[in-house]
């Protein structure tokens, strides 16, 4: 990226490096998962929701990927549960004990 900065003081020099945060776009209600929960399978992105006790494992549309976090585009809606850990010894139809997240520190 290049950009044009006033520099009537004389502090920036030629060489210098600058760190920036560019906001491009904003999308309003985004529906974001952790990373970790995605399963992929050759090409396509799933998740394991769960519906009733059971596991569901659920194909998802991905969007942006910011912070650990992914947007899904079409497959879940928001409030449902879907699984963070522990998804290599799940198979879809399991029972599935719902944990509460751990306590931010």
């Amino acid at each position: 990226m290049r950009a044009r900065l006033p520099n009537d003081d004389g502090l920036l020099r030629p060489g210098l490096f600058v760190s920036v945060a560019l906001l491009v776009g904003e999308r309003e209600n985004a529906l974001m998962i952790p990373e970790q929960a995605l399963v992929p399978r050759g090409n396509a992105q799933l998740v394991y929701k769960v519906a009733d006790g059971k596991a569901a494992l659920t194909e998802v549309k991905l969007g942006a990927r910011r912070n650990a976090m992914v947007e899904i585009l079409e497959g879940l809606a928001p409030g449902d549960v879907v699984v963070t850990a522990g998804q290599m010894k799940l198979r879809d139809g399991a029972s599935v004990d719902v944990q509460p997240p751990p306590p931010e520190s």
